[in-house]
């Protein structure tokens, strides 16, 4: 059996629901591009350059969340859904990055929202395409919102 071909049985363990691997492929959430690589010996410069312009992700995040101070890190709690925290924390990122202003986007609305608030895992393909078609924002939810 190939790894195209795996889907893990259904109860076999607490949340599993099997993967349709025709209609979300392993890897197919991971569109391949081509890219310019960069050679490593510029990596060592290019990463000095990044540092001292305090442009790395990591200096946007610490300025970028709520009232110019540090974007809070997400807590799943003990929810089996790394697979809709993980993209909500990349969109939040990228958000800041492009100098959008901080909005709390809430893993636990996609979360709920893709496994129709049962507790149970899933893949990234998945929060992906219910983020980009939900404003999942803690506010919302707040505000009654879905």
């Amino acid at each position: 059996m190939t790894n195209n071909e795996y889907t893990v049985p259904r109860g076999m363990s607490r949340g599993c629901v099997p993967r349709d691997i025709r209609k979300a492929p392993l890897g197919s959430s991971i569109p391949m591009f081509d890219r310019l690589t960069i050679p490593k010996s510029e990596w060592s410069d290019r990463l000095r350059e990044k540092r001292l312009a305090k442009a790395m992700l990591s200096d946007v995040r610490d300025i970028m969340g709520p009232a110019g101070g540090m974007i809070p890190a997400l807590n799943q709690g003990r929810d089996p859904w790394c697979w809709a925290f993980s993209p909500v924390t990349a969109a939040t990122l990228a958000r800041a990055n492009a100098g959008i202003p901080y909005e709390h986007l809430s893993g636990n609305a996609v979360g709920n929202k893709v496994a129709d608030f049962r507790v149970r895992g899933g893949w990234s393909e998945e929060s992906m395409a219910a983020h980009e078609n939900t404003r999942c924002t803690v506010d919302s939810i707040l505000a009654g919102g879905r």
